[in-house]
């Protein structure tokens, strides 16, 4: 962009006009600069780590399967609302690590997309759309991930229960209720997310895909919740990390 242009932009009081990167991709600068971002903006360090934590999410749920197996193997119950006072005994700790590593899980994918969120809706310019959608999974993530943190609180403390099944515990009773919300917050906020992508033209294949995909389950989730695996975000987060990671990855190696 030359000089001249910027002055006559300047005089009709337009804004100047910014020159992309060499090898960004969608405003994502491989070299560490932004497009058109304050000075306020996430770090490019951050939306890595959110990518990178979205694309390892089935990962962390794959531990929570091999958790569960491994502690609730051997007490014969169908659902844990049917855990008795001696199965939870018997189980020790074992509970309460299961409760945080669920927890766990859910927050690698609340944290992971919120930050990828976050670097969309920090953007100027661009679809105004695409900065409302990320703006409203920001904030998501931070409701998903303090809920998390709550759940697992609760559910630790549960291990205490004084009736003669988990289920007739009324803290039990009140989660469970609570559940299908929750999960529709955190498939919302995925959703969100997908749009976003597709409307600024960042990912606009992969957040079109995930985004109809979102939409399904979060239906489902409306319908049957009961019937729908948790792992199910991960399977929905996994895929725009790996794009949001190779598209900086082609990027950088488009860098002169």
């Amino acid at each position: 962009m030359d000089a001249g242009t910027n002055t006559r932009r300047s005089a009709r009081g337009e804004a100047p006009e910014t020159t992309r990167a060499p090898g960004a991709v969608g405003g994502i600068d491989p070299t560490g600069r932004t497009e058109r971002r304050g000075s306020h903006g996430p770090a490019p360090s951050a939306s890595r780590l959110g990518a990178w934590l979205a694309a390892l999410s089935p990962i962390a749920y794959a531990v929570v399967v091999a958790a569960m197996a491994g502690v609730f193997a051997n007490i014969g119950v169908g659902s844990f609302d049917a855990i008795t006072r001696e199965q939870m005994d018997a189980l020790g700790a074992g509970w309460a690590i299961a409760r945080v590593l669920v927890a766990a899980a859910s927050i690698v994918v609340a944290v992971g997309a919120g930050l990828l969120a976050l670097d969309v809706a920090r953007r100027r310019g661009g679809v105004r759309a695409a900065r409302i959608c990320a703006g409203a999974s920001v904030a998501l993530a931070g409701v998903n991930a303090l809920t998390a943190i709550a759940d697992a609180v609760n559910g630790v403390a549960l291990g205490g229960f004084t009736t003669a099944r988990l289920g007739d515990d009324p803290r039990w009773a009140a989660s469970a209720a609570l559940l299908p919300w929750l999960f529709g917050a955190a498939v919302a906020q995925l959703a969100l997310l997908a749009w976003a992508l597709r409307l600024s033209r960042i990912l606009p294949v992969a957040g079109l895909v995930v985004g109809l995909l979102a939409v399904v389950v979060l239906v489902a989730v409306v319908l049957a919740a009961g019937l729908v695996p948790p792992f199910v975000l991960a399977l929905l987060a996994c895929p725009l990390g790996i794009a949001w990671l190779r598209a900086t990855r082609r990027a950088a190696s488009m860098t002169p």
